[in-house]
């Protein structure tokens, strides 16, 4: 019986999953997945405006008229953005997706308001957890084909 170990492909192979390439590619694939479903805006509905108080109403025509907002709001672009750490020696690897725009912890945070509730905004968490098992598998997936 003979068993052949090819050391230069194990050493290699090695070296690939120590720089963790398809952990860093599977989630970045990943961000960029979670990036289109949470800047996907609902399907348009036709509503009413439902204030939440006389003042949130109040306020509101006063910036319309002030000119700070326009109705139908035009969206100016995507601002999100993909950062990834590095893994250094014993770390990990972080992808995070984020924006810098002040009012989104409105739309898709904690805070959200009644408003983009209604309309069918979803949360980030919500949108974290139900696209969990499609960011796993992407990762997985990547990390696979840097096994072969």
């Amino acid at each position: 019986m003979h068993i052949l170990i090819d050391a230069i492909a194990a050493r290699a192979g090695l070296q690939r999953l120590e720089r963790l390439d398809g952990a860093r590619r599977g989630l970045t694939t990943a961000a960029e997945y979670i990036e289109t479903k949470i800047s996907k805006a609902p399907p348009q509905r036709s509503w009413r405006a439902v204030f939440a108080s006389d003042r949130q109403r109040r306020g509101f025509f006063a910036r319309l008229r002030r000119g700070d907002i326009r109705v139908p709001y035009i969206r100016t672009g995507q601002s999100w953005q993909i950062d990834a750490t590095e893994a250094q020696a014993g770390q990990r690897i972080a992808i995070t997706v984020g924006t810098p725009k002040p009012g989104a912890r409105y739309v898709w945070g904690a805070q959200q308001t009644a408003l983009h509730r209604a309309t069918g905004w979803r949360t980030a968490e919500q949108i974290a957890h139900d696209e969990g098992a499609r960011v796993a598998h992407l990762v997985v997936e990547a990390m696979s084909e840097e096994a072969d």
